[in-house]
């Protein structure tokens, strides 16, 4: 099970109730059980099941929950992202990315920093995706993890560390 505390603006907490905005004890996170990693965003939580389902919750408006529609506002309960099994997820300020178990690397969200790591031609001038899109540079690479800052992404490959996105502070 996952619990949750703190804000609970953008029901980012995903305990189900949007008019609570702020839990001080841990609260139960609807909807989900036998998690085995969870990550947190500005305003959206990720949680990694055992079975390589993902879910998320929270703040929509930027894509970052991967549900593939520009309509939500937010999420109040977990919900599954139709994707692969995954090995590995990471939230970032207002984006995320998936590792999944076939070697793929997937990201969503806001993507005016190039913390998506995609080239702006296949953004066609959007400065947000939706839905999660495949990075197909590492495509069969060996990406070991992924972890996302605010407004940028690591990746760990084969020893050696990327980095993309936004650098303002070096």
């Amino acid at each position: 099970y996952v619990y949750a505390m703190g804000s609970n603006t953008d029901a980012k907490l995903g305990i189900g109730n949007s008019e609570m905005r702020s839990v001080n004890v841990p609260t139960l996170v609807d909807g989900i059980s036998n998690i085995a990693k969870v990550a947190c965003g500005n305003a959206h939580c990720l949680a990694l099941g055992n079975d390589g389902a993902a879910y998320s919750w929270g703040q929509a408006f930027y894509g970052a929950l991967g549900l593939q529609s520009n309509n939500l506002v937010q999420l109040k309960h977990a919900l599954s992202i139709n994707i692969e099994a995954c090995k590995d997820l990471s939230a970032g300020g207002k984006h995320s990315f998936f590792l999944t178990q076939k070697k793929r690397v997937l990201c969503c969200g806001d993507a005016n920093q190039g913390q998506l790591g995609l080239d702006l031609e296949s953004l066609r001038n959007f400065d947000r995706v939706t839905q999660p899109t495949e990075l197909e540079a590492f495509r069969n690479k060996n990406v070991q993890m992924v972890s996302c800052g605010k407004y940028h992404t690591l990746m760990l490959v084969d020893g050696y560390v990327w980095a993309f996105g936004g650098n303002k502070d070096g």
